[in-house]
C-alpha cells in the first residue's frame, strides 16, 4: 500500500478522533451543516474502503472548493455531468483552485424533488419540471443536509454494477489518499434540487509553481513522497473550452484526458532533454526544463508528472492546466 505525507497522516489521526461517527447519537442528527456533511461523506466512503482491505483517505480542503464550483453549477443551471456551462472539467477547476495533485471525480445530481415525501422521486414531476426553462432556482440560503441523501448519494456510486461501474472503481482505487466533498442545495417552493461530488486526490508531492503563461521557457519540478520516483513529466493540449449547455452536458457520459501530447521528458540517461534528479532527504526532487515551440498555438495546456512507488506501476501524481489565449 502506498504511504501517506506525515502531514496527511496527522490529519487522519485528528479526523478519527473529532470526525462524525455511524453511532446511535449522530443517526438521530438528521440534518447536517456543509462541513458535518462532507465529514460525513468522508466516513461512508472510509467504510467502504475498509470492506476492501484499503486505506482510508482524507478531507482535501482544496478540492471540496473545485468541487463545490461544480455543485453549485449543476443546481443553478440544471444538469448533471462532470463538465460545467464554462466548457470546463474537473482538472481545471481543481487547478484553478490551487490543486497541485491529480484529481478525479464522481457526480451525483438530483434535477428536482418534493421537500414533502422527499425519501421518493417522482419521475414524471422531474421531467415535468425539466422542460419548464422558466422555473428559476436559487441557492438556499441555509445550506444544510440531510444525512439520508448523503447516504443514497454513496450507496449509488458503491452500488454500482459492471461494466457501468466507473464511480465504484473510483471509491476503491487504492492509489487516493484524499477527497473533496462538495454538496449544493437549490430550491424553489416546495421542490429542491441537490448535487454532491466526491474529488479523489493523489497528493503525493509538493510541485513548484507554474507560469502564468507559456510565452518562455519554464522549469517543472517538485518534491516527491518517500519512496516515489518521477517516470515522465508530459505536456500536452487540447482546445481551449467552450461554454456548454445543460442540455449537451447531460449527453456526455464522463470526461476525457487530451489526446494530443507535445513533449515527454523521461527520467532516464537516453531521454533529450532529461529530467534532472536528486536526492534530498531520502526524498527525490527534480526538475526539467520545458521550451514551448513555435508551433503551440492557443489553448488549454496539461502539464502532468508521472511517478513511480518503489518500481511500481507509472502513476499521474500531478496533473495542472495552463491556459493560452
Amino acid at each position: 500500500m502506498r504511504p501517506h505525507f506525515n502531514q496527511f497522516l496527522l490529519l487522519l489521526a485528528l479526523f478519527a478522533t473529532g470526525g462524525p461517527s455511524l453511532a446511535a447519537d449522530d443517526d438521530a442528527q438528521r440534518f447536517l451543516s456543509l462541513q458535518q456533511a462532507r465529514e460525513y461523506m468522508v466516513t461512508l466512503i472510509n467504510r467502504d474502503r475498509q470492506a476492501h482491505g484499503l486505506s482510508p483517505v482524507i478531507l482535501d480542503p482544496v478540492a471540496s472548493q473545485a468541487g463545490q464550483i461544480h455543485t453549485d453549477d449543476m443546481v443553478l443551471n440544471n444538469h448533471g455531468g462532470h463538465y460545467d456551462t464554462d466548457g470546463k472539467k474537473p482538472w481545471q477547476r481543481y487547478t484553478q483552485c490551487g490543486g497541485t495533485g491529480y484529481v478525479s471525480e464522481n457526480a451525483f445530481w438530483w434535477p428536482a424533488r418534493s421537500y414533502e415525501g422527499d425519501t421518493e422521486f417522482d419521475a414524471d414531476k422531474a421531467q415535468e419540471l425539466l422542460k419548464n426553462e422558466n422555473r428559476q432556482f436559487a441557492l438556499h440560503p441555509v445550506q444544510t443536509f440531510k444525512k439520508s441523501d448523503i447516504e443514497e448519494a454513496e450507496s449509488a456510486y458503491y452500488n454500482e454494477k459492471p461494466p457501468n461501474d466507473g464511480h465504484r472503481k473510483n471509491i476503491l482505487d487504492p492509489i487516493h489518499n484524499g477527497v473533496g466533498i462538495a454538496f449544493s442545495l437549490a430550491a424553489n417552493g416546495t421542490e429542491y434540487r441537490f448535487a454532491n461530488t466526491q474529488e479523489f486526490t493523489e497528493n503525493y508531492g509538493q510541485f513548484d509553481r507554474l507560469p502564468a503563461d507559456m510565452s518562455r521557457p519554464f522549469y517543472v519540478g517538485g518534491l516527491l513522497a518517500p519512496g516515489w520516483k518521477v517516470q515522465c513529466v508530459s505536456i500536452s493540449w487540447e482546445p481551449a473550452p467552450q461554454p456548454m449547455t445543460p442540455e449537451s452536458i447531460d449527453k456526455l457520459e464522463s470526461y476525457k484526458h487530451p489526446t494530443k501530447t507535445l513533449q515527454n521528458f523521461f527520467a532516464v540517461p537516453w531521454a533529450k532533454p532529461p529530467v534532472e534528479t536528486r536526492d534530498y532527504n531520502g526524498q527525490q526532487q527534480f526538475r526539467v526544463v520545458v521550451t514551448p515551440e513555435k508551433g503551440w498555438k492557443p489553448g488549454l495546456y496539461y502539464v502532468d508528472v508521472r511517478a513511480e512507488f518503489k518500481g511500481g506501476k507509472a502513476e499521474i501524481v500531478s496533473r495542472r492546466t495552463l491556459s493560452c489565449y
